[in-house]
């Protein structure tokens, strides 16, 4: 596999997210919503890249304690290759390092690997959020992992 690194989003790189957002979900973000968040208080954009192009994106905002993940996803060729995992934990880095004691993400309910993947990381489901997905209906598992200890 080619060499991943993580790095800081680039607006260079939004071309290549945009593709792997239409890629990834049935209702995909449009460019508006990732300026918004891009360019938004609090926020920390990270891009998975290799030598070529960027293969997977992490999208979050601070909120006093908490960093909100809100958009994650990896191209399907470089799926299952440990990028995700890579990404949420260089945001998990980044919540520590600016005090944020919760990290805070929904998942689709039938999102088995990714609920796998978060659980493996050490984010324990809160709730069910009902009909929290426009696209389809689907209600959202409302996940967090804690930063700190005793918190």
């Amino acid at each position: 596999m080619d060499l991943v690194i993580i790095s800081d989003v680039r607006l260079s790189d939004f071309s290549d997210m945009m593709e792997i957002e239409k890629l990834s979900f049935p209702e995909p973000w449009d460019i508006d919503t990732f300026l918004a968040v891009y360019t938004g208080y609090g926020s920390k954009s990270l891009a998975a890249r290799t030598k070529d192009s960027v293969v997977g994106y992490c999208l979050s905002r601070g909120m006093k304690d908490v960093l909100h993940i809100l958009n994650l996803a990896v191209h399907p060729r470089f799926r299952h290759k440990g990028i995700a995992r890579r990404l949420v934990e260089e945001m998990a880095a980044y919540a520590r390092s600016t005090a944020k004691s919760i990290v805070l993400l929904e998942v689709r309910v039938n999102n088995i690997a990714a609920k796998s993947l978060y659980t493996s990381m050490g984010f324990e489901y809160v709730c069910t959020w009902k009909g929290y997905y426009e696209d389809t209906g689907e209600d959202a598992s409302v996940m967090i992992m804690r930063t700190s200890k005793g918190k």
